[in-house]
């Protein structure tokens, strides 16, 4: 989202800047070059988010940690079933 912000707001600059949109107006070749790359960018950008790693989806130290010992406990039959936890609170 912030990235499309950005793109957004430079792309609005080199508008002003240039005057791109204004009818009958001829457009330079470096006013070309820069659009060009101002596109270039922006495919980029959809291409990153499109294959950028949800920040959940990566565990921290402490949860790879948990994940281990749960596996351990799981192993060793120290784990509760939720219907048995249910059961012993009286649920």
């Amino acid at each position: 989202m912030r990235f499309t912000i950005i793109l957004q707001n430079i792309s609005l600059f080199f508008q002003k800047l240039f005057k791109v949109k204004k009818k009958g107006e001829i457009i330079t070749t470096e006013t070309q070059q820069i659009l060009e790359e101002l596109k270039l960018i922006k495919e980029e950008l959809n291409s990153i988010k499109e294959n950028m790693l949800d920040k959940d989806m990566i565990l921290s130290t402490e949860e790879k940690k948990m994940l281990k010992e749960s596996f351990t406990n799981e192993r060793e039959g120290k784990l509760v079933s939720g219907k048995d936890l249910r059961k012993q609170l009286g649920l």
